[in-house]
């Protein structure tokens, strides 16, 4: 092959890279474009219909959450989350943190990566929901959403699920969403590797604990300092219950973080006895 056609060849490919790393990032949810036309007071659950999105098996990283938001700012909050299912009969298979927007209008919360994901086993078709704790999310007419009047369906939890709506296949529109692309960092506590952070992870951190690497095993120091301690510790619990609990797995509440600091400091001195 001349050289001509091996640098054509090597153009189109880079062309094409670079079109498909512009197309990764896909939306789900309505967004916050649009009229807004009314909002709900109280604590109503909502999940999108309008906009949902087929995504393949793969982990994924939750890049931000955008949405409108009225009143009750600076106290109320509003919590994103994302289901698979529907309509009507969700599963929960990510659960963003709480967020208070502090002024009415407009906000991008942005995740940093490998900060909020979610693992997917098969292709599935995803929707973005919103819980209002209190602040208001303002919709549009038209469209579909599941929506669930006054009284919140959470709190929520991953595998959780949504059912029984006060007023389903509701022809509102809410103005939220998110932005989702497949994951290039690795899950962000997940020290096993196994897609989700949860007693393993926080078991590999405390069979490890006060030693350097090596000999301790280097997945119990995802700070990366040559030692497992608080700052590994901090990185399991920061993200605890994040991702999709294995089959033999379920999700637990977060450990005690004084508890934990107990069992630590008896491993410190036992370990300075050997």
């Amino acid at each position: 092959m001349s050289n001509m056609k091996v640098a054509a060849v090597l153009a189109t490919a880079i062309l094409f890279v670079s079109d498909a790393q512009q197309t990764l990032a896909a939306t789900v949810g309505a967004g916050t474009s649009g009229p807004q036309t009314g909002g709900d007071t109280g604590t109503p659950t909502n999940v999108d219909l309008t906009s949902p999105l087929v995504l393949a098996a793969g982990s994924y990283d939750v890049l931000n959450f955008d949405t409108r938001a009225l009143a009750a700012m600076g106290v109320n909050a509003i919590q994103p989350f994302l289901t698979t299912g529907g309509p009507n009969n969700h599963t929960v298979i990510w659960v963003g943190p709480e967020f208070i927007p502090p002024f009415s209008g407009t906000h991008n919360v942005v995740y940093a990566p490998g900060e909020q994901q979610f693992t997917l086993d098969s292709e599935q078709t995803i929707y973005a929901g919103v819980d209002s704790l209190g602040a208001i999310v303002p919709f549009v007419s038209g469209g579909l959403t599941d929506h669930n009047s006054t009284v919140s369906l959470g709190p929520l939890s991953v595998g959780q699920t949504l059912s029984g709506f006060s007023a389903p296949n509701l022809g509102r529109t809410y103005l939220f969403g998110m932005n989702v692309e497949p994951a290039t960092t690795p899950l962000v506590g997940d020290l096993d590797g196994d897609g989700f952070v949860g007693i393993g992870d926080l078991n590999l951190v405390l069979s490890n604990w006060n030693q350097n690497v090596p000999p301790a095993n280097p997945l119990a120091d995802p700070s990366g300092d040559g030692f497992v301690g608080i700052d590994d510790l901090g990185q399991v619990l920061g993200n605890w219950n994040a991702g999709v609990p294995p089959n033999d797995q379920a999700a637990i509440p977060e450990p005690g973080t004084l508890g934990i600091l107990g069992v630590l400091s008896m491993l410190s001195k036992r370990k300075q006895r050997e």
